[in-house]
């Protein structure tokens, strides 16, 4: 389906279980967080080997036929200098699939990428897309309806503080966290008005980080910092014209922070990072800049992979990773593709608006084009603005809430908006939450995301279980390559042992700051990311289920059709139509 364009040559929105988006052109650890010191092994192990990260012997269930060959571990991200003087880096976790019954020579590449922000996209790999299943007794299942039987699959863990991805603060005591804490223990989840819901939301869960959650005083020095940020950009928005249409401001206010920050050295001597003094991503502009470090890396060593199609997928807030990374792909292959002669740069057309001009600014050197061919995106937070206003009646119509309910849910979504057309994004999300609470509070703790569940939510258990067991984190080379790598290469003891060490002190979970640093980030758009995607020949697929009350169908027609496109006419008139997939 990714592959193909579907009925109109335009964007297309499907009814009852789905809408869906397609484009015109025919041809998706936090662990240890303090783990130890920046590796040494990353400066003598051989280059571009993919051996180093093949993936060791994995617990099959009786009689199943086990996958040979897969590819995970940890790539170097950032490094910088703390203001004590001490070093601190950032690794992010992969987990590679080549295709393991491919069709075609060079079959498409597809990257799935989790929401929250984060939600582990291991969750993709065992319980969605991904070619594995987990059983209670921890043992491994093949999924015969996986995508990775007819396309290569690469799950990637990010923002980096994201399951096996760690942000490192040497000079720190590692600490494992303890059942029961303040951070939800096993699993239960609690927000600054009391509230719970069953189910690990830092890892699973999924939630769009709409919600102020453990406000304990740990995040004193983060929350300060976030609120710096949010007066300034609120001073720059009071300063614009009040005709100007909001997204020009958005996008005026990004191009300011872009180049503000664009010399910046990302030391915690610097409040206006993109990066949170800790080393956590803040907004969409660091997420993109890490994940390019990262694509990088993946293609250099996966070289064959540059010559298939790549396709971006995933769920709930990838809707707003998604269109960012895509985006960023697709300009800073038009700037390598400028410096090649004419007749090798395949029509592509050079634009420079605001919002492309502080993609550029955050991208690194790129050693070749990614193929970039489109992106997918389930149950979307997209454009927060307009999905917010569609929560009241949706949930009143549904027999969910009394009209007083919704009345008061209306208030809190106007209050939203307001505060998100003056630029006071961070503000805005508090009124967000309130929206979730109230819901919650108001139906019996039903489940959000899939209101069929009642008050019961995603149980993640068996896959963190698995994850955090010793010999998985050795067969998947997490923090360093496996032991029996290691002695083949005749790595010394000593650093086997602290590869070692570090392996087992990297707990699969997700640190409560990947959440925290990114709830300015939370009521921002990408709207206009995904429209000029299409409008330069990207392939878009959004769809959506009806039982997800967090980001609903109703929401995501809105703003796909108040997206400003070069189709949107076309795609407005044509009539919806009924897709059939396998016998449903």
């Amino acid at each position: 389906m990714l592959s193909k364009t579907i009925g109109l040559s335009a964007l297309i929105v499907l009814t009852t279980t789905v809408a869906i988006l397609a484009t015109t052109t025919t041809t998706n650890a936090a662990s240890s967080q303090q783990s130890p010191a920046v590796k040494a092994w990353e400066t003598r192990k051989p280059k571009y080997d993919r051996q180093e990260h093949r993936v060791g012997p994995l617990p099959w269930a009786a009689g199943e036929d086990p996958i040979l060959e897969s590819y995970a571990g940890n790539f170097p991200i950032r490094q910088w200098t703390k203001k004590d003087g001490s070093k601190a880096d950032a690794e992010m976790f992969y987990w590679f699939f080549p295709a393991l019954k491919p069709k075609v020579k060079n079959p498409p590449l597809i990257i799935w990428l989790q929401g929250g922000p984060g939600a582990s996209s291991m969750i993709g790999l065992f319980y969605e897309t991904g070619p594995i299943h987990v059983t209670e007794d921890l043992k491994l299942m093949r999924n015969n309806n996986t995508w990775a039987n007819e396309y290569s699959m690469l799950f990637v863990e990010q923002p980096v503080g994201t399951g096996y991805s760690f942000v490192n603060q040497s000079g720190k005591k590692r600490t494992k966290r303890k059942k029961g804490s303040a951070r939800g223990g096993d699993g239960e989840r609690k927000d600054d008005e009391g509230d719970s819901d069953d189910g690990d939301d830092t890892l699973g869960f999924d939630a769009d980080n709409d919600e102020e959650k453990d406000r304990d005083g740990s995040f004193e020095e983060l929350d300060a910092e976030l609120e710096r940020d949010q007066e300034e950009e609120a001073a720059f928005f009071a300063t614009l014209p009040s005709s100007l249409p909001f997204d020009f401001k958005v996008a005026a206010a990004s191009k300011r922070r872009g180049m503000r920050t664009k010399a910046t050295n990302n030391t915690d001597e610097d409040p206006d990072a993109i990066y949170t003094k800790s080393g956590y991503v803040k907004d969409q502009r660091a997420v993109v800049r890490d994940m390019l470090v990262f694509l990088d890396q993946f293609y250099e060593r996966y070289p064959e992979q540059q010559k298939a199609d790549l396709y971006i997928a995933g769920q709930s807030y990838a809707g707003k990773f998604i269109p960012s990374i895509a985006h960023a792909i697709m300009e800073r292959n038009r700037k390598i593709q400028s410096k090649l002669p004419q007749s090798a740069r395949g029509g592509v057309m050079e634009t420079e608006t605001a919002a492309e001009e502080t993609i550029m600014t955050q991208a690194t050197p790129m050693q070749a084009v990614i193929p970039i061919k489109g992106i997918s995106m389930g149950n979307s937070m997209t454009d927060p603005i307009t999905q917010i206003q569609i929560h009241a009646d949706h949930a009143f119509y549904l027999g969910l809430l009394t009209a007083l309910q919704a009345d008061q849910m209306r208030e809190y979504q106007r209050n939203a908006v307001k505060l998100v057309e003056q630029g006071r994004f961070l503000d805005a999300n508090r009124f967000r939450g309130k929206i979730f609470n109230l819901f919650r509070n108001s139906t019996g703790q039903l489940n959000t995301f899939d209101i069929r569940k009642g008050s019961h939510g995603m149980n993640w258990k068996p896959m963190t279980a698995l994850l955090n067991r010793r010999e998985i984190k050795d067969s998947l080379n997490v923090f360093g390559p496996r032991k029996t790598y290691l002695l083949q290469q005749k790595v010394s003891k000593e650093e086997v042992a602290r590869i070692e060490l570090g392996r087992w002190d990297t707990e699969y979970r997700t640190d409560p700051e990947v959440k925290q640093a990114m709830r300015g980030d939370i009521m921002r758009s990408t709207k206009p990311l995904v429209a000029d995607l299409l409008d330069n020949g990207i392939k878009v697929l959004a769809y959506q289920g009806i039982f997800d009350f967090r980001d609903a169908p109703a929401g995501s027609t809105r703003w796909i059709e108040e997206m400003e496109w070069k189709g949107r006419e076309e795609f407005a008139l044509h009539e919806r139509t009924k897709m059939h997939l396998g016998s449903i």
